[in-house]
């Protein structure tokens, strides 16, 4: 592991007084190892929710950071909140790296390697070996993979999208399956209302739950396929595919967009 660089102890100090009147929903502060975060931006964005942050605002996270029956956080939490870290607590003195190294906070991994201002689908290709272990250290910060602002439009796909494309597709398809199911069952007349409505409805779970399965696989076997260390062009294609969503995990409109996957469906 990489050498891993604490938040300075000097600076800005605050009293445990000061930090209680921060526990808002737009103004929320914590107190984690004698440090003090300002986590105001990052409450909608928390994974467990906005309003545990909320009901510890103001106070020490440190124990409830670590207790396993609330929430044990990974390194990767503790490098998020070394984003926010704005000060110390004023009453207590900063610890030494030896009495912190179970609450380390790693923002990332060799951060250095990449320059985060320019765009970053030309840059992965040239980390090589450390592509890997740099992407599955997450970081809390925007990327941009296109140096062209009009093509960075297409590499987000807002969450309305997805039903406004799917649901229509969805109808007409089954309008479409009906009316084959009808054409199959048109030599029995007194059943064929029964049976196209139990053959529609049975033909649909079924295949929902055979997309879900297919999906599955293609992430779980395809998707976390690793690509050759010694190749450019499939390290810059895996990060594209799907390692962006690792490495900036919370930007969740960052997927491939509805209008360049959609003919994967279509048959």
């Amino acid at each position: 592991m990489a050498d891993v660089e604490l938040p300075e102890c000097e600076g800005t100090s605050f009293s445990i007084e000061e930090i209680t009147q921060h526990n808002k929903d737009g103004d929320a502060w914590v107190i984690h190892s004698g440090k003090v975060y300002d986590v105001s931006s990052f409450l909608e964005r928390h994974p467990g929710g906005k309003d545990i942050l909320l009901n510890n605002s103001g106070r020490d996270i440190t124990t409830i950071m670590s207790d396993d029956q609330t929430h044990r956080h990974s390194k990767i939490a503790y490098g998020w909140l070394h984003k926010y870290y704005i000060g110390k607590l004023l009453e207590k003195e900063c610890k030494s790296d030896e009495d912190n190294l179970d609450n380390v906070c790693v923002d990332g991994w060799r951060e250095d390697m990449v320059d985060w201002d320019k765009p970053m689908l030309a840059q992965v290709g040239k980390l090589g070996p450390n592509y890997i272990k740099w992407v599955h250290s997450p970081v809390d910060r925007p990327l941009r993979l296109f140096s062209s602002s009009f093509v960075e439009i297409f590499s987000r796909t807002p969450w309305f999208l997805v039903p406004v494309i799917w649901i229509p597709v969805v109808i007409y398809s089954a309008i479409m399956a009906v009316k084959h199911l009808n054409v199959e069952f048109n030599d029995n007349h007194d059943s064929r209302s029964f049976s196209v409505g139990y053959s529609f409805v049975s033909l649909f779970v079924i295949g929902c739950l055979l997309w879900s399965l297919v999906e599955y696989c293609l992430h779980r076997f395809l998707f976390h396929l690793l690509p050759p260390a010694d190749s450019p062009f499939w390290i810059t294609f895996h990060f594209f595919l799907h390692g962006q969503h690792h490495k900036v995990s919370l930007i969740i409109t960052l997927v491939v967009p509805v209008h360049i996957q959609s003919h994967n469906y279509t048959w």
